[in-house]
């Protein structure tokens, strides 16, 4: 992949992340559009630690809220009053981590499955219709 290519993609990754339009899916439909290599798993990888680098150096004062006072809670009073009382920040923090739970599951027992057949253009666009047509049926 040539530095241009991956610029490309870098821009549909950018456009495409923060609208309710699967930028994963871009990433795997626009090189074929273009008739270029498609990119691997790990280059979209990247793509999605940039994104989520913007986020978090944009966000960082609320993020530092909800790991301070996730980690006072548990900590403070698991220790000193031997009860777990969450606050509204540190609730959020816990709900990303068993949000996360799942996921880290699934890539660890899927993940290659998930690479070699699910990044197939066909099945990509399958998923798409799909999605699509739940949207649609749901309004």
């Amino acid at each position: 992949m040539t530095i241009l290519e991956a610029l490309i993609l870098g821009v549909v990754q950018a456009l495409t992340e923060f609208f309710p339009i699967s930028s994963s899916a871009h990433l795997i439909i626009f090189p074929k559009l273009l008739g270029i290599e498609d990119s691997s798993l790990t280059f979209d990888l990247v793509l999605h630690l940039g994104t989520a680098t913007a986020l978090i150096v944009f966000f960082w004062r609320d993020l530092f809220k909800i790991v301070s006072s996730f980690a006072y809670d548990v900590f403070y009073h698991s220790f000193k009053q031997k009860k777990i009382h969450f606050s509204p920040d540190s609730r959020y923090g816990l709900y990303i981590l068993v949000g996360s739970f799942p996921v880290i599951v699934v890539g660890l027992l899927f993940g290659n499955y998930i690479e070699e057949k699910l990044r197939q253009i066909d099945m990509v666009l399958i998923f798409l219709k799909n999605i699509r047509t739940i949207s649609v049926i749901r309004l």
